[in-house]
């Protein structure tokens, strides 16, 4: 198995009542389970609007892995979900994280929290959310230094205003 390349790109997606997620879409849920990313989107809007403890105060944004994988010819959708919960201003505080996992619209408790890949995306974001002043320039920060398993492009949907990270 290679190592390198696991996340095919990342966008800030909001809810309908504005809570911000950092996306993260790794290859293997665009490999055959997921047909574009229109689908992840609606299937992880589903699920937040379904569980809103997630998206709710004190609860500030979200870092969410969209992921996925075969299981005896089954396409399996899942999302690691870690919301970040503030209870002080943003340069005083260390935040709680509440994590779940989603596995075709469920909460899954077969699986551990998250994968290597994932913890490193999750290391440098927090180093990177420390470093910025507030909430609206942590989202606009560029892609974390996560060496060569992920995405090496920075640009602006035309269309959406959205901030995307992809692979060159």
């Amino acid at each position: 198995m290679s190592y390198t390349n696991l996340i095919h790109s990342r966008e800030i997606l909001r809810t309908e009542n504005g809570f911000p997620i950092k996306l993260y879409y790794f290859v293997s849920a665009l490999d055959g389970i997921y047909s574009d990313k229109d689908g992840i989107k609606a299937d992880l809007l589903t699920i937040l609007s379904e569980n809103p403890e997630i998206t709710k105060q004190p609860h500030l944004y979200s870092i969410t892995f969209a992921w996925g994988y075969r299981l005896d010819d089954q396409k399996v959708k899942a999302f690691d979900i870690f919301s970040y919960k503030f209870d002080k201003p943003w340069n005083e505080c260390n935040p709680d994280v509440n994590t779940w996992v989603f596995k075709n619209g469920v909460i899954s408790k077969d699986r551990e929290i998250s994968c290597e890949a994932g913890t490193i995306v999750l290391g440098e974001e927090a180093k990177m959310r420390r470093e910025s002043k507030n909430l609206e320039e942590f989202l606009s920060s560029p892609l974390p230094n996560i060496g060569d398993i992920g995405c090496r492009t920075f640009f602006v949907d035309p269309h959406t205003d959205s901030a995307i990270m992809t692979l060159e």
